[in-house]
Parts: structure tokens; C-alpha cells; sequence
């Protein structure tokens, strides 16, 4: 049995506990929430983050490119970025898949073949995370863009209009 089929084989386990991982870099309480609720609307972030590393794991299996997964990556990154969380953290979720894989799969360590295709694997796995942290470096540059546009729309011309003075004074 090749690499793929074992993967293949493992899909929903792997998947199952790459989740989890993900899920456990929240606040407790939002982990639970969001390993647990499966209504897409309630659990959006949920929802996206299960969705988005099932379309990476096929693409990672099936040879994509990191810039094929492109989409997924950036819908997972996107709700990391408008949460604020630090690079090196919504970054983080790409190289979980590589612990998960660790600790599910039994590898034989003398099949030279086997091991050759895992050290592929992890080296597209790093080419993802890559990818996703240039998706996370533009989703942030552009929530600073719109921040940056709010201020000139809102703040700055507000202020410098007397209308708007004379009604926040009273």
C-alpha cells in the first residue's frame, strides 16, 4: 500500500483531527463552539476553515500546486487576518497537517519509496504555507487600505467639516 492510499484511506480521520488542532489555537470556548455547531451560518468560521483544508489535503494529494489552492488558502487566511491573528499563527495551520500526519499514519521507516513521497508531501506542505502567508500579507494589507479609507472618509474629513464639529459638540 503506497502513501496515497493510506492517506486516502485516512482522509475523514485525518481531516477530523487537522481540524481540531486548528480549532484548538481558539479561546476554549470558541474551540467548542466551533468543533461543534455544523450550521455553516452560525459557524462560519468553522464551516470555512473545514472546507478550506479538505480542498487543500485533495489538492496536496493529487500533486496541485500551492497556487492551485490558492482559493482555499485565502478563505481560511481571510477570517484569520480580520481576526488579527499574528502571521506566524494563521500561518500556523499549514504546518499542523504535518503533525497530524505524524501522529495518524504509520509509516514504514524502510520503505525508502514511502518515505521518499512523505518527504514530498511535507515539501509541498511548506510551499503551501508559503502561499498562505503571502495570502495573510495581502488580506492585511488590505484591511489597513480599507481602515486607511475609512479614516479619510470619516475621520479626517468629519473633523475638518463644521457641520459635523458643531453636532458632536452638542
Amino acid at each position: 500500500m503506497g502513501l496515497k492510499d493510506i492517506l486516502v484511506e485516512k482522509r475523514s480521520e485525518i481531516l477530523n483531527a487537522w481540524s481540531d488542532m486548528i480549532m484548538d489555537t481558539y479561546p476554549p470556548d470558541a474551540a467548542v463552539f466551533y468543533k461543534t455547531e455544523k450550521d455553516r451560518f452560525l459557524n462560519p468560521v468553522g464551516y470555512i476553515v473545514n472546507e478550506g483544508i479538505g480542498h487543500i489535503y485533495d489538492g496536496l494529494l493529487n500533486g496541485g500546486s500551492a497556487e492551485t489552492l490558492a482559493y482555499a488558502i485565502d478563505r481560511i487566511i481571510r477570517v484569520m487576518a480580520v481576526q488579527d491573528i499574528p502571521p506566524s499563527k494563521a500561518v500556523s495551520f499549514v504546518f499542523m497537517l504535518k503533525k497530524v500526519l505524524k501522529d495518524l499514519i504509520g509509516i514504514d521507516t524502510t520503505n525508502n519509496v514511502i518515505i521518499q513521497e512523505l518527504n514530498d508531501l511535507y515539501d509541498r506542505i511548506e510551499e503551501t504555507a508559503l502561499v498562505a502567508f503571502d495570502v495573510y500579507m495581502g488580506c492585511r494589507e488590505d484591511i489597513s487600505r480599507i481602515r486607511m479609507d475609512e479614516i479619510r472618509q470619516h475621520g479626517y474629513g468629519a473633523t475638518m467639516n463644521p457641520h459635523i464639529l458643531k453636532r458632536r459638540r452638542g
